[in-house]
């Protein structure tokens, strides 16, 4: 077998490792071959005080709920009471949610971000939102907060995965940098007040981890992506590993927090 020849019996764990359904944001199935890393921020820590003094809180993109019940966990009876809705846009991952956050009070409702269709919330009506890597649309946030009210985001930047562009022929992201996020915020009226970005870097022991991650973000990779169209890239990936080297892509993340004046 040469590095552009894998064995069929290679293609077919690494088509596995691709084609395999889950939902949620559940990245368990990696955590073992693959690392991440840090950001110089706490997300979590920066969600769960701003929970502890939200009366209304809108999480936008929650997957399976997984984050957003660790974050309530985090602050306890104390989150009991208010109002927390919760938003996803992929179909798969709504019952998903549902079936997790609703026995705890969390109204789920679907909808599409990226469609930038209004949010079914009244104007005015949310002192928190928290995003996690999902987009938003700066004017419907400045509607519905409250006066005072405060948006946490973390993004990933559109250098993150850039390596998968020269490997895979992956088409170029539209450019998603922190300094563009706050300056069209704070035109909508809402005022950043702390930020931070970071670049590192992703390793992967095996193709094989690499394409599970890649199952849970395939916008990373062309549409109609299947890896035995890609055997050169992947078998020379898999020789390199072999090797002992690491797969490694850029990681990228930016946070915020802002305010509506």
């Amino acid at each position: 077998m040469t590095a552009a020849d894998p064995s069929s019996e290679l293609l077919a764990t690494w088509t596995e490792a691709w084609t395999t359904e889950h939902a949620g944001w559940d990245f368990s199935d990696v955590a073992t071959g693959m690392s991440e890393g840090p950001t110089p921020w706490d997300f979590d820590a920066e969600c769960v005080r701003a929970l502890r003094a939200a009366g209304s809180v809108l999480d936008m993109g929650t997957g399976g709920g997984e984050q957003l019940l660790r974050l309530l966990d985090a602050v306890g009876p104390a989150a009991d009471g208010r109002r927390v809705v919760a938003t996803e846009g992929w179909p798969p991952n709504v019952p998903v949610a549902r079936a997790a956050l609703e026995p705890r009070g969390v109204e789920v409702v679907e909808h599409d971000a990226d469609r930038c269709v209004p949010l079914p919330l009244a104007d005015g009506s949310v002192d928190l939102v928290t995003n996690r890597h999902e987009a938003y649309d700066p004017a419907d946030l400045a509607r519905l907060l409250a006066p005072g009210g405060v948006l946490l985001t973390q993004q990933v930047g559109s250098r993150d995965a850039e390596q998968a562009r020269e490997w895979f022929g992956t088409p170029a992201p539209r450019t998603w940098t922190l300094e563009r996020a706050a300056a069209d915020l704070e035109q909508a009226g809402i005022v950043v007040e702390d930020s931070a970005d970071a670049v590192g870097v992703y390793r992967f022991d095996s193709v094989r981890v690499l394409l599970r991650y890649f199952s849970h973000v395939p916008w990373d990779l062309p549409v109609g992506f299947r890896p035995e169209d890609h055997v050169d890239v992947l078998g020379d990936l898999h020789a390199r590993a072999g090797r002992g080297e690491p797969i490694e892509m850029t990681h990228h993340r930016w946070w915020l927090r802002a305010v509506r004046r």
